[in-house]
């Protein structure tokens, strides 16, 4: 079995997306509207950070599971499953996201407390699997509670300026949606 991949491409991608997205939302919720707190720019640019990093860590495991595994393989196919049943859920959630930022009338659209336990449950669940099936001697303690982090505070996105909301609309879009597996 092959160790886990060493590239970095996707995480050093992601990091500079995030930092280029925090300089956008920062100007630009500055030039929109002067009357933004600093909270409300530090909410949305949570959002954008935490759904880049979720984004990045899920689809590596995903390229791990490929590179080491054969799609025949009961492995493969039990954490492709895995994978579906959480990247639905998640881009669900992503979804709701979008429509609070897309919103015209600055209402939060709510996302309930066990929605949000689902979701971090699947998408953790198929993390915690797919260390597990790449652990080749099982020497590793897993702990992947926090691996996966969902922006709860979407009052502050419904307090944006339209024009500020539209930027966080644009960053929450398609790109910080998983891909389906064969995508990746």
């Amino acid at each position: 079995m092959k160790p886990f991949t060493t590239d970095n491409t996707a995480a050093s991608h992601y990091r500079a997306m995030i930092r280029l997205a925090i300089l956008i939302l920062s100007f630009g919720f500055t030039a929109i509207s002067c009357k933004l707190s600093s909270a409300d720019i530090q909410a949305a640019t949570d959002v954008i950070d935490a759904l880049s990093q979720n984004k990045a860590l899920v689809e590596q495991f995903v390229k791990d599971v490929k590179l080491n595994f054969q799609p025949t393989d009961t492995k493969y196919k039990k954490l492709s499953r895995l994978y579906d049943d959480s990247r639905d859920m998640y881009n669900d959630y992503v979804s709701t996201l979008q429509a609070t930022a897309t919103a015209k009338t600055g209402r939060a659209v709510t996302v309930s407390g066990k929605t949000l336990a689902d979701v971090k449950e699947r998408t953790t669940q198929f993390i915690l699997e797919a260390a597990r099936a790449l652990d080749v001697d099982g020497t590793r303690q897993l702990s992947m509670n926090n691996a996966i982090v969902l922006p709860t505070n979407l009052d502050s996105l419904s307090r944006l300026s339209r024009d500020a909301r539209s930027i966080v609309s644009e960053k929450v879009g398609p790109g910080l949606r998983l891909k389906a597996w064969s995508q990746i």
